[in-house]
């Protein structure tokens, strides 16, 4: 069944690669594709900055592979308490190391999303589009 609508769309692809959502997985994808030259379309539905109030805990070795979030980070945990669902049951951890990085979600994914934008100012290798808006300089 066809809905009446036949129209054809031109367009000249510019990019070689669009990501759709400019989460962390998808600003650190575009972020790796650009750095390797690969023009880089970062598209999201949102304004950044935006309220994400959960995912705020990441695991220390995340550091290593990318250590340019280092400083996105807002604090280090080094212990944890967990209550079973009864909550008759409690287990506390304490370590000499750090258990857990986290974020401010809101701060977290804007800065990553302005290292995107960073790099298509310095680079001219990737594009940030947020709201049907592109930013460029």
């Amino acid at each position: 069944m066809s809905s009446g609508c036949k129209r054809e769309v031109d367009f000249v692809m510019k990019y070689d690669v669009v990501v759709i959502g400019a989460g962390p997985a998808g600003s650190t994808a575009a972020k790796c594709l650009a750095e390797n030259g690969i023009k880089v379309l970062l598209l999201d539905k949102s304004e950044f900055p935006r309220d994400k109030p959960c995912g705020g805990g990441l695991p220390t070795r995340v550091l290593k592979r990318f250590q340019y979030i280092e400083p996105l980070i807002d604090s280090i945990s080094f212990g944890s308490s967990t209550y079973s669902s009864s909550h008759r049951y409690r287990f506390d951890l304490i370590r000499e190391k750090p258990l857990l990085l986290n974020v401010i979600r809101k701060d977290f994914d804007y800065g990553l999303v302005n290292l995107q934008v960073q790099y298509f100012l310095e680079e001219k290798q990737s594009l940030m589009c947020q709201s049907n808006k592109i930013m460029q300089s």
